[in-house]
């Protein structure tokens, strides 16, 4: 199904190229990311399908509302925030933090980034997000 999806959509076929890049969400189960492999950087996620539909804009309050986010508490809230952010944008957020901020929900977190085959650490950087009261969210931005 998904492979259908996805190139009714895009047009292009799945990359099968050093394993598939798919993966399913835990926590908002109509949503599967999906992405291309590349040598020495690993699956480099391009979107997501939500139910049929590529990188559709209305997932984000659909898939947060069939979570429960208007009826969730902030610590709750922050969980769906942090579990968006991992298992849609694929981003395997550490150190993850939420807080609310003037009535919104602030997430802030680090992203190590891909290894590779140098002798130079991996970078990491800083990041906050700032959630809506429907659960979408600002751009992601580096924290200032």
């Amino acid at each position: 199904m998904a492979d259908a999806a996805y190139k009714a959509d895009t047009g292009k076929e799945m990359s099968t190229y050093g394993g598939r890049c798919v993966q399913r969400s835990k926590t908002f189960p109509s949503m599967i990311a999906i992405g291309a492999f590349e040598s020495d950087l690993g699956c480099q996620w391009e979107g997501y399908l939500h139910g049929c539909v590529w990188n559709d804009k209305t997932a984000t309050t659909a898939e947060m509302a069939r979570a429960g986010w208007a009826k969730a508490d902030a610590r709750q809230r922050g969980t769906l925030a942090i579990a968006w952010l991992d298992e849609i944008e694929q981003l395997h957020t550490q150190r993850a933090t939420s807080s609310v901020v003037g009535g919104k929900l602030v997430v802030e977190f680090w992203v190590t980034g891909p290894v590779g085959m140098t002798p130079v650490p991996p970078s990491r950087t800083h990041h906050k997000v700032t959630f809506n009261a429907d659960g979408t969210h600002a751009a992601i931005s580096p924290k200032s």
